[in-house]
């Protein structure tokens, strides 16, 4: 399965070996185009586009979001 971060939120410049953040008002560049980097700078600078992600990711995996949003309380109940 391929991660939609790329596609969904970067362009990446094959030249320069860097991936742009498409999100409005984001100027930053990250080195590569390595999808968990990618995820790393959307989780920790656009909070709303985080959402969309993982919904796109769960779509490609069939999976559905509400079982994993059950499944995340369940875990915060039993820490």
């Amino acid at each position: 399965m391929k991660n939609p971060v790329l596609e969904k939120f970067f362009t990446y410049d094959i030249n320069k070996n860097s991936s742009k953040c498409n999100v409005v008002g984001c100027t930053k560049y990250i080195s590569g185009k390595h999808a968990s980097n990618l995820e790393k700078h959307i989780f920790a600078l656009h909070k709303n586009e985080c959402k969309d992600l993982t919904e796109a990711k769960l779509s490609k995996s069939g999976a559905r979001i509400d079982n994993v949003q059950l499944h995340d309380k369940a875990m915060v109940s039993n820490d």
